[in-house]
C-alpha cells in the first residue's frame, strides 16, 4: 500500500512540475517527468522519456484547443512550417535507417537542422508578415502594391539566404564544428557527414524564401488551398520519396539526400511563379 502511495505522490509530483515548467517557462514536460520516473520509480529510460512525450502532445493539444478558442490560432499561414517539421521528421528517419548503427551521419544530419533553424527564420518571418500586409492592400484594391511587397520580401530573403549558401559553401566543416566539440569520440566523422549534408542542402536557402513569401502572399489573397495543395505535393511527392530513393542507393551519402530539398523547392518555385503570372490570385476569397 505505501509504494502504490508513494508511486501515486511522484507522479502528482512529476505532472504538477511539468505543467509548471511548460506554462510557465515553454520547456518540454518530458524535460520533468522523465527524469522522475527513472530516479525515483526506476522506470526504464525509453519508456519514461516516451510517457513525458505523450504528455507533451496532450498538453500541445489543450493549448491548440485553447488558441483556437480565443482565435489566435493562425493554421492557414502556419502551414508551410508544420510541412517542413513533418518532412524533417520523416527524413530523420531515412537518415537513421541510412547509418544503421553509426551514428554520425544522423547527428550531422541534427546539426545541419540547428544552422537551418537561423536561415530558415527569415523567410518563415516574412512569410508571416507577407500574410497580413497582402490582405490589406488586396482589401484596399491595390494589388499593385502587394505585388512590390512580395519582390521586397523575396529580395531580402534571398539576400540573407544567399549569406548561409555562402558559409556552408565555403566553410561546411567549420560551420558544423561550431555544434560539436572536435575532441570527443567520432566529432571528425559527425563534422564529415554534416559538411556533406550542408553543401547539397544550402542551395535550397535561396529557394525557399520564394516559396515562403509567396505562399504569405497567397494566403493573403485568399488562395490557402493553392498553397496547401503545393506544399504537400512538393514535399510528400519529390522531397520524401527522392530522399528515400537517394538513401538506398550504393555508395550514397547525406549529401545525396541532401539534394532532394532543393529539388523540391525548384519544383515549388515554378509552381509557385506560374500562379503568379497567371493572375488567378486576383479573384480574392474572403478569409
Amino acid at each position: 500500500m505505501g509504494d502504490i502511495l508513494i508511486k501515486i505522490l511522484v507522479c502528482l509530483i512529476a505532472g504538477a512540475g511539468a505543467g509548471i515548467g511548460t506554462g510557465f517557462a515553454g520547456m518540454s514536460a518530458a524535460a520533468v517527468i522523465g527524469p522522475m520516473l527513472i530516479t525515483f520509480l526506476g522506470v526504464p529510460a525509453y519508456d519514461a522519456v516516451g510517457i513525458g512525450l505523450v504528455s507533451d502532445v496532450l498538453a500541445s493539444l489543450v493549448s491548440a484547443y485553447t488558441y483556437k478558442k480565443s482565435g489566435n490560432l493562425d493554421v492557414k499561414n502556419s502551414l508551410p512550417l508544420l510541412i517542413s517539421v513533418l518532412s524533417v521528421t520523416i527524413i530523420v528517419s531515412i537518415v537513421n535507417a541510412m547509418g544503421g548503427d553509426n551514428a554520425a551521419p544522423a547527428a550531422g544530419y541534427g546539426i545541419v537542422n540547428r544552422i537551418n533553424g537561423f536561415a530558415m527564420l527569415p523567410a518563415i518571418s516574412f512569410a508571416m508578415a507577407m500574410a497580413a500586409i497582402t490582405a490589406q492592400n488586396m482589401g484596399a484594391n491595390k494589388p499593385i502594391r502587394a505585388q512590390r511587397t512580395l519582390v521586397l520580401a523575396i529580395t531580402c530573403t534571398m539576400a540573407l539566404g544567399l549569406v548561409f549558401l555562402l558559409l556552408l559553401q565555403l566553410f561546411p566543416e567549420n560551420m558544423v564544428a561550431l555544434f560539436i566539440d572536435r575532441k570527443s569520440a567520432g566529432a571528425e566523422e559527425v563534422i564529415r557527414n554534416g559538411a556533406l549534408y550542408a553543401r547539397s542542402f544550402s542551395w535550397d536557402y535561396i529557394l525557399v524564401p520564394i516559396i515562403f513569401c509567396t505562399n504569405g502572399f497567397f494566403n493573403g489573397c485568399g488562395k490557402t488551398f493553392f498553397t496547401m495543395g503545393s506544399n504537400l505535393f512538393c514535399t510528400f511527392f519529390v522531397r520524401i520519396p527522392v530522399s528515400y530513393a537517394c538513401s538506398i542507393m550504393t555508395g550514397a551519402t547525406l549529401y545525396h539526400v541532401g539534394l532532394a530539398a532543393p529539388l523540391a523547392s525548384v519544383l515549388g518555385c515554378g509552381i509557385a511563379i506560374y500562379y503568379l503570372l497567371s493572375g488567378r490570385w486576383r479573384n480574392r476569397k474572403k478569409i
